[in-house]
């Protein structure tokens, strides 16, 4: 169950919605920046719309007031262009503020309140809060279903994104039905091969891939894909977003030629829109470095990792669930070079921020239990060993089910461990010689 992956959160900005009407001649400014943005940001020139957003927000500030709907339009455009360029503080402020002005303007049950809170739990799930963000979504989605109906694009966008938070929050019995609702209503009411469409598709197969359903997540990937680039091109930042889960699929399944490819070309595309030093760059480049880890190039995978760690903490702070994760894995990574004086405490730091992001009892707390194990397994600390195992048994069983592949692998491990501790010694080292060339480790 690797997370290398990403589900495909909707932007609920009016950055999507039709051009808002001239009132009077002084708007006119304003409006035509926003159109302007507006076509920037359809194409993913995010860099190139952020300075014209910037403009509209003045702009509409000086001719509006700063407590009109317009200003909070603008304010809602540049706090997304902001935490697409990865400024998370300059963002917020802005979702916050929008928020108000539209509550005070509309009221709290307003579907345009609905669209503002729907920004601000998409930023909170860019900051790893995820309980929070969900939170926000059910907030904004009770408004929609009220206001606007079910079936409304913009009701079944905040569904998507509740499902993304729930699969974030590892609660899959929640996220897999939304998902697949939101895929037929998608393509009831849009057609096969509208945007949101395609999201749906690409969210549906990570789900499938996390679970560790193979063969149900490619061709939903596959059919993602050609919906995406039919639709933005080639070089779109959803296009990155669906070819790094599909490297992860193939990585998976031992294809890590063309795990590869896709995840450098994903590297490519987000490397020119966002710059070197962006998130979702670390994780393309997290991404990259599990592909040579499996195939235990290990050099190769290293300073990929250390990149990636540093990124994510400086962008994002220590305690988020991806700096975890870079943790977890560069812990991992120093095992199986056979650096355990180095990987036993970066493997303890992972579990601990692990689960103070996500909880206890999330199944990246067993991933990274199965870690642990590992290193104690090649350091003869048996028992130990088989603690963690246990422990990631039971939350994974939790989390996927009895029948899960990857309760069948940590079942498996165990068993091997019980001939290690009860049967000859050579049992040991078969058990180490495994995991020490096994392309994917338990889970």
């Amino acid at each position: 169950m690797p997370r290398n992956g990403m589900v495909m959160a909707l932007v609920s900005s009016v950055l999507l919605c039709a051009a808002p009407t001239r009132s009077r001649a002084e708007g006119a400014e304003w409006s035509d920046l926003y159109r302007k943005v507006k076509e920037l940001y359809a194409k993913g020139l995010y860099a190139e719309a952020l300075p014209v957003a910037k403009q509209a927000l003045k702009a509409a500030e000086e001719t509006e007031g700063s407590d009109h709907a317009a200003v909070a339009l603008c304010m809602n455009n540049l706090a997304e262009l902001y935490r697409i360029d990865g400024d998370y503080a300059k963002a917020g402020d802005l979702n916050k503020r929008a928020l108000a002005i539209r509550e005070k303007a509309f009221g709290p049950k307003h579907p345009i309140v609905a669209a503002s809170l729907n920004n601000l739990a998409g930023l909170r799930m860019t900051l790893g809060s995820y309980a929070e963000a969900s939170r926000l979504f059910k907030r904004a989605l009770d408004i929609q279903k009220t206001e606007l109906g079910p079936k409304h694009p913009k009701t079944v966008t905040t569904q998507n994104n509740l499902a993304c938070a729930y699969l974030q929050l590892g609660d899959y019995d929640e996220a897999g039905p939304l998902f697949k609702q939101v895929l037929a209503t998608s393509v009831k009411e849009l057609g096969p091969e509208h945007p949101q469409v395609a999201t749906s598709l690409a969210n549906l197969g990570e789900f499938y891939r996390i679970k560790g359903d193979y063969t149900e997540a490619a061709p939903l990937f596959t059919r993602a894909l050609a919906v995406l680039q039919k639709n933005f091109g080639t070089n779109h930042l959803y296009v990155a977003t669906c070819l790094s889960s599909i490297a992860a699929l193939n990585t998976v399944r031992g294809r890590y030629k063309d795990a590869l490819s896709d995840a450098n070309r994903a590297l490519e595309i987000r490397t020119k829109a966002l710059g070197r030093n962006h998130p979702d760059v670390a994780h393309s480049l997290n991404c990259i470095a599990e592909i040579h880890k499996c195939s235990r190039q290990y050099g190769k995978a290293r300073p990929l990792l250390e990149r990636a760690l540093v990124i994510r903490t400086e962008k994002l702070g220590a305690g988020h669930p991806s700096v975890a994760e870079s943790l977890r894995n560069l812990a991992l990574l120093l095992t199986l070079s056979g650096e355990h004086a180095k990987a036993g405490p970066l493997h303890k730091q992972a579990l601990d921020a692990v689960r103070k992001a996500l909880g206890p009892d999330h199944p990246d707390v067993a991933l990274t239990l199965c870690n642990f194990a590992v290193h104690h397994v090649l350091q003869s600390n048996y028992i130990e060993a088989r603690q963690m195992l246990e422990s990631a048994l039971a939350i994974t069983q939790k989390a996927l089910g009895v029948k899960s592949p990857t309760v069948a692998a940590i079942r498996k491990d165990l068993a091997a461990l019980s001939k290690v501790t009860e049967g000859p010694p050579e049992e040991a080292e078969l058990l180490k010689q495994d995991l020490r060339t096994r392309p994917y480790l338990t889970l």
